[in-house]
């Protein structure tokens, strides 16, 4: 195997940064969650009714953590594999069709981070509201979801340059 080129390896380090920046979003969200869902119950022990919130903005913060931290669980390894057929296959064929599932999963994480940005730039363009009475505009959080797929496909191009180059030391 071939060491990185410096600039795939500044490459490497900021899509990894920018991977780890949506797990650092992704736990902002579920801790916001956890404070939310707190204060509402705490406002329901104290007055007997809840924030009117909580239900619609529960929703969009945990949709927005799966999302944003699906990259780095990728990053991480994370995601259920098969590691049976891993063993099996001889490594130059594991490298070969490592990159041609890495790069599957780039053009299809591409394509929703594409349908996603149409989606949420439609949204804004209609100034659509949430029918909730909090009348939230719809492309705050759809903005959020629409980051995720980018995350991914960050984590895919790590996953294809550590796959083509030899780490050399230079990952994680």
């Amino acid at each position: 195997m071939k060491k990185r080129p410096p600039i795939v390896a500044h490459i490497h380090r900021s899509l990894t940064s920018f991977t780890r920046m949506g797990a650092l979003l992704a736990s902002l969200s579920l801790c916001l969650l956890f404070i939310l869902a707190l204060l509402d119950i705490i406002l329901r022990l104290i007055t007997n009714q809840g924030l009117d919130i909580t239900l619609e903005f529960s929703g969009y913060l945990v949709a927005a953590s799966l999302f944003l931290g699906v990259g780095w669980t990728l990053l991480e390894d994370g995601h259920i594999q098969v590691k049976l057929l891993h063993k099996k296959i001889p490594p130059p064929l594991l490298k070969a069709l490592n990159l041609i599932l890495f790069t599957a999963g780039l053009i299809i994480s591409s394509l929703l981070a594409y349908g996603l940005t149409v989606w949420t730039l439609g949204t804004y363009n209609t100034q659509q509201l949430s029918y909730f009475t909090s009348q939230t505009p719809l492309y705050v959080p759809q903005l959020l979801l629409t980051l995720g797929p980018y995350m991914l496909c960050s984590a895919f191009l790590v996953k294809i340059i550590e796959s083509f180059w030899a780490d050399g030391g230079q990952s994680k």
